[in-house]
């Protein structure tokens, strides 16, 4: 929802977007903006999640970082060539801070940590297996159980070396 918790008129996400209401009119209608943005009210289109709507233009739109350079080479003045960088990165940034909100995205120190933490614990139960081999049948060998160990230790470090 936006501020406020109510949805805002096509007029002012015109506004907020810089471009013109009838551009997020013809957004709306041809399917770039959808029911995870927009609502209707007594059958007008209003823009109910103004960060989810910013998204999908991202998305849905070809106004790509390449789209981008392509202005400076066109000719286009480095101001509007810089304001249409500058848009293109906001919407990155509002694309990225979605997908966290929403739990789309891992924090990748947390994951390799937990990864770390299994591969340990994996290791040390693997390493343990002779001993619980000779408990549970008791008429191997000690040689028995050391081939065994030998096996393990030599799997363990062929992952290890990759």
């Amino acid at each position: 929802m936006n501020e406020r918790g109510k949805p805002i008129a096509v007029s002012t996400y015109a506004k907020h977007r810089g471009c013109s209401p009838r551009a997020v009119r013809d957004a709306i209608s041809t399917g770039r903006l959808t029911a995870r943005s927009v609502v209707y009210i007594a059958d007008k289109p209003k823009i109910c999640d103004v960060e989810a709507a910013d998204l999908e233009w991202a998305e849905n739109t070809q106004s790509t970082k390449r789209n981008v350079d392509a202005l400076e080479v066109l000719g286009v003045p480095l101001k509007y060539v810089s304001e249409a960088r500058r848009s293109h990165m906001r919407a990155e940034l509002l694309a990225l801070d979605l997908a966290e909100r929403r739990g789309e995205l891992v924090d990748a120190n947390e994951v390799g940590a937990a990864w770390e933490k299994n591969v340990q614990a994996t290791k040390t139960k693997l390493l343990g297996v002779g001993v619980k081999l000779k408990q549970r049948l008791p008429h191997l060998t000690t040689d028995d159980v050391a081939v065994v160990q030998s096996l393990i230790r030599e799997v363990l470090e062929g992952l290890a070396d990759g």
